[in-house]
């Protein structure tokens, strides 16, 4: 006799929610372990190839099943908060990536050299974010209207 089991949707959710914490933590570990070899290390891009794919796997993979889900769109955060976080998150991708130049070339001299090259990296980061922000938006909203259609 073959019985299945019921799942609880209760413990579902409570296993999904730890899940995705954990794959936050984990990104954020690998995150974390690309800037320090990087910036403080200091070591060649071979040496934090692999985590960097494995962030990029993770990242894709996840974006791709939301989008794909018709999910993107409907994040519960005000588009004015998201777009707060990126211009964030693109100042320090650019204050980052324009500090590691000046030491690395510059023989850490901060000059409008480095002021430059922080503003154009930000100015970069920033665009690419919304860009991709706008396709996964509109890919969702396709997404959810197929699986509207098909029903």
């Amino acid at each position: 006799m073959n019985i299945k089991k019921i799942k609880d949707e209760r413990i579902e959710k409570i296993q999904n929610r730890y899940g995705t914490h954990a794959f936050i933590i984990v990104s954020a570990l690998l995150f974390s372990s690309i800037l320090f070899k990087s910036v403080v290390m200091n070591l060649p891009f071979k040496e934090y190839l692999t985590e960097l794919v494995i962030f990029l796997i993770g990242m894709v993979y996840y974006t791709l099943k939301i989008t794909n889900a018709g999910l993107f769109h409907t994040v519960k955060e005000s588009k004015i908060y998201l777009i707060t976080s990126f211009a964030l998150i693109s100042i320090l991708f650019g204050i980052l990536v324009g500090l590691t130049n000046m030491f690395r070339y510059q023989n850490g001299q901060f000059n409008e050299i480095t002021m430059f090259s922080i503003s154009i990296l930000t100015a970069e980061a920033f665009v690419i974010i919304i860009i991709a922000w706008i396709t996964f938006e509109k890919l969702s909203k396709r997404s959810e209207k197929k699986q509207f259609d098909v029903e």
